[in-house]
């Protein structure tokens, strides 16, 4: 199921999912799908996705079957991509019109070797429509822009198991170290990351992780990480200066 919590309150909802015929099993991920008020999930465990009403929660509509997802993004214009992490690909689906899909990076990519995936998990799509993806197999982050793709980051930073993933207004890029139990970032143009969060080995204290996987601002650009193992969502106010 998918839950709202109310900020300083105790009190939750379940938007989607819940017992009745349209259940979910191992809801992963969800972005937002602002034009209609609706939540799009990575049904993980019946793989496939569904798009959940906000309005009328009482069940979902089925909009990509048998499809191995793991991450969701999506951009301005209305394209959903998809990290199906069993095939080791990348997906961009057309949702608002004719359910198109194309293939925009997979397993054996001959022509950049460094860009090659194993296991995507987590994406994120930023303000110009470029993509990050967590290789979590080869433990690096990869970006694509139009007609151009990079490693942004890679095992010569240490990454292990990267899962979450999110890119600030300065271009900061921000990752869930999820083996080392830390988030580090990297700011625009810098070589090397910084630990902000976690303590490199993993714990329950405020200031500690067990094995962190997902990452959101929201507004005010306060940070929230999903502590998987620990079974809370941890808030960090971050200071920019």
């Amino acid at each position: 199921r998918i839950m709202k919590s109310f900020m300083k309150t105790s009190n939750r909802q379940i938007v989607a999912g819940g017992t009745g015929l349209h259940q979910l099993w191992r809801p992963i991920t969800f972005v937002f799908h602002l034009n209609n008020h609706s939540l799009i999930i990575c049904d993980e465990g019946n793989s496939r996705i569904v798009r959940w009403s906000l309005e009328n929660n009482q069940n979902g509509d089925l909009l990509i079957p048998n499809v191995g997802c793991y991450g969701l993004a999506l951009d301005r214009t209305g394209y959903l991509y998809v990290s199906n992490s069993l095939a080791s690909e990348i997906q961009r689906w057309n949702i608002e019109h004719d359910l198109t899909m194309t293939i925009i990076a997979y397993r054996y990519d001959y022509d950049n070797p460094l860009m090659a995936l194993e296991l995507p998990t987590y994406l994120f799509v930023d303000e110009n429509n470029s993509l990050y993806g967590s290789n979590s197999g080869q433990h690096s982050i990869l970006k694509w822009m139009t007609n151009q793709s990079e490693v942004v980051t890679g095992e010569t930073r240490r990454l292990t198991f990267p899962t979450g993933i999110i890119v600030d207004n300065f271009e900061s890029i921000y990752v869930a170290d999820r083996s080392n139990h830390r988030i580090v970032r990297w700011t625009r143009g810098a070589i090397n990351a910084t630990r902000i969060l976690g303590t490199n080995q993993h714990g329950n204290q405020s200031n500690q992780f067990h094995y962190p996987t997902h990452l959101c601002f929201d507004k005010y650009s306060n940070l929230y990480v999903v502590d998987q193992f620990n079974h809370r969502i941890q808030l960090f106010y971050l200071d920019f200066n």
